[in-house]
């Protein structure tokens, strides 16, 4: 299965939601008309599965989106004005860590 990325253009609130598949080639490309999306997210990160966190610094606000399989936006939840700090400078979305003992038998069999 492909790929999703999501593309944002915050001078003019729009985007483009598009699939990249094996072979590096963008297709299925749904657009995002100008207007529909914030123009003041400064942070966009893609959490677990097809969830998106927006984080609005100016305002301390955010979003949290899924875009479904038909690069469709959905399942907003908006978090209001002054729930987030004003002063983040990075969001990142944080994957389960590898187990300490399948990353140290795989260092072994590499080493053996």
């Amino acid at each position: 299965m492909p790929e999703r990325i999501l593309f944002y253009g915050a001078s003019k609130g729009r985007g483009v939601v598009a699939a990249i598949d094996d072979d590096n080639n963008i297709g299925d490309v749904t657009l995002i008309p100008n207007g529909s999306m914030a123009k003041d997210w400064t942070e966009v990160t893609a959490l677990s599965g097809d969830r998106i966190l927006f984080y609005g610094k100016s305002k301390g606000r955010g979003v949290v989106a899924a875009i479904d399989d038909g690069n469709n936006v959905g399942d907003v939840r908006v978090i209001p004005e002054g729930s987030f700090a004003k002063d983040w400078t990075e969001v990142s979305a944080l994957r389960p860590q590898e187990s300490r003992l399948t990353a140290g038998l795989a260092a072994e069999s590499r080493l053996a």
